[in-house]
């Protein structure tokens, strides 16, 4: 029975509570029929609340800011502004009158929108500027100054303080480059002067007139009859009697020796003008068959007999037989250095 009354109890003081939570409910103007309803109801009224205390307290802070209030209570906060809003108040003249035009107010925004934009264009070329700057100073630290000045160009280009100290520099290394032009372009005549001449005297040297024609033409045995240089295409042109002509790249390695052996000889007797010299051969006929070897002495025993001396040297048993029988001289036998 007494475990029952104490239940009562507790029954009865939950519904006093219940009741009380209520009342204060509805002096909050929630009108929540559930205990869960109310809580939840005042949880959005406390975020409300602190969402309104930060609000005025960024506002309070923004009044403390602008009327130079130093303390930080919100009545002494609220007094001082007013008494300083008075005294402005004060020193407003009221005579002053100022007529609201919204077409006027439209144009200064215009104006304000195209100056906005101008200033952005003027934002692009400035950067548009800086890449450019940042290119040329590139250009400066590959450019090889001392190749053409003998100095060093010891400059990092990256303002225009640094681009106008650099102009000076450039217009020095203007002038010597346009120098060398000049000086280049007096060597290129020169040296174009000289390859005219060059070929000029290699053309001769294969002319009708030379000995070169006559020399291939009787170490080769009547196998080629004329030869000539091609100044276009800067070669040696060989050519048969029945008339076909090959390139010198076309020809065997023998009447190559040939070829080059008749030219050396030509070449020599235009630089003495017929006056005797003298031949030093390495093994000139090494790739010579025994027919053009026979040639090629034969063309050695006359330049012997006009007083040219020679000196052949050669590892080959053949030519050096062959060349024994056109000269009383002593065969010299050297030594390997290894």
């Amino acid at each position: 029975m007494y475990q029952m009354n104490n239940k009562n109890s507790l029954l009865y003081e939950a519904e006093q509570l219940e009741s009380q939570i209520f009342s204060i409910g509805r002096q909050l103007e929630i009108e929540s029929d559930t205990v869960s309803g109310i809580n939840s109801d005042l949880e959005i009224i406390t975020d409300a609340n602190e969402t309104t205390r930060k609000t005025l307290y960024g506002k309070q802070e923004v009044v403390r800011s602008f009327f130079e209030v130093k303390t930080s209570e919100t009545d002494e906060i609220i007094s001082q502004a007013s008494h300083s809003l008075v005294k402005l108040e004060k020193e407003i003249d009221h005579s002053v009158t100022i007529e609201y035009s919204e077409s006027e107010y439209i144009r200064i925004e215009e104006e304000i929108r195209a100056i906005q934009e101008r200033i952005d264009d003027i934002d692009g070329l400035l950067t548009d500027h800086r890449d450019k700057l940042e290119d040329f100073g590139s250009l400066i630290i590959d450019l090889d100054y001392s190749w053409f000045m003998g100095s060093e160009l010891d400059l990092i280009v990256d303002n225009l303080e640094a681009l106008e100290r650099v102009v000076p520099w450039l217009e020095n290394l203007r002038d010597r480059i346009e120098l060398d032009k000049v000086s280049a372009v007096e060597a290129i005549k020169l040296f174009q002067e000289l390859e005219t001449e060059e070929e000029q005297k290699i053309t001769e040297l294969f002319s009708k007139e030379s000995s070169a024609v006559e020399i291939f033409k009787e170490t080769t045995n009547g196998r080629y009859s004329d030869l000539r240089y091609d100044i276009d295409s800067k070669t040696i042109i060989v050519e048969r009697p029945t008339g076909e002509t090959l390139d010198v790249s076309k020809l065997s390695k023998g009447t190559r020796d040939q070829l080059y052996l008749a030219i050396r000889v030509a070449l020599g007797e235009k630089i003495l003008e017929g006056s005797p010299g003298f031949f030093i051969m390495d093994d000139a006929f090494l790739s010579s068959d025994p027919n053009r070897l026979k040639s090629q002495v034969r063309l050695l025993e006359k330049l012997s007999k006009k007083g040219w001396q020679i000196i052949y040297f050669t590892i080959k048993n053949e030519v050096l037989e062959t060349i024994s029988k056109i000269t009383e001289n002593e065969v010299l036998t050297l030594t390997p250095l290894a």
